[in-house]
């Protein structure tokens, strides 16, 4: 009889064993999913500063055009009428 009770024992840690098993690949899955989806956002991140900063770069050139615009016809104007 002890050796039957030792045998479910057995059994029973065995089947702990695997359980916890599982759970550990359960977890490192999620884990390196996570990682995955960390670098993504990252990435996704450093795109979007990107961007950003050539959207500023577009924004100043937008906003400098009307007044080199203005230079530019100022100095026309003064070459056409040297009286100015």
């Amino acid at each position: 009889m002890s050796e039957t009770l030792m045998d479910q024992d057995s059994t029973k840690l065995q089947a702990e064993v695997e359980r916890l098993a599982a759970e550990l690949q359960e977890a490192i899955q999620e884990n390196v999913q996570a990682a995955q989806y960390g670098l993504a956002v990252l990435e996704e991140n450093e795109e979007l500063k990107q961007r950003y900063g050539d959207l500023e770069g577009q924004l100043e050139v937008l906003h400098l055009s009307p007044l080199l615009l203005r230079l530019k016809a100022g100095e026309q104007c003064g070459e056409n009428n040297p009286s100015i």
